[in-house]
């Protein structure tokens, strides 16, 4: 492990200058949100959209494979009327 030289305000200085979205007061207290302008309000509501958006391309899925299973049954009576 390397040793770290300096004060311990030098070295949490270091910390948040190398890691500039990382919130001071969640360093100092472990209080709040470990990263700066994060929100976990947001991030549900975030989830929330993706969730009913996967939903929706899932159920667009399903009709486009009903689809598919229709144009194959009449390809295949096509094919019968023609042979």
């Amino acid at each position: 492990m390397r040793k770290v030289n300096g004060s311990g305000a030098e070295i949490l200085s270091r910390i948040l200058t190398h890691y500039s979205d990382l919130s001071a007061d969640w360093l100092l207290t472990g209080q709040g949100s470990m990263l700066k302008g994060y929100h976990p309000t947001q991030y549900i509501q975030d989830y929330a959209k993706r969730e009913k958006l996967f939903k929706e391309i899932g159920n667009t899925i399903e009709v486009a494979k009903k689809g598919i299973t229709m144009l194959q049954a009449q390809k295949t009576e096509l094919y019968r009327l023609l042979h």
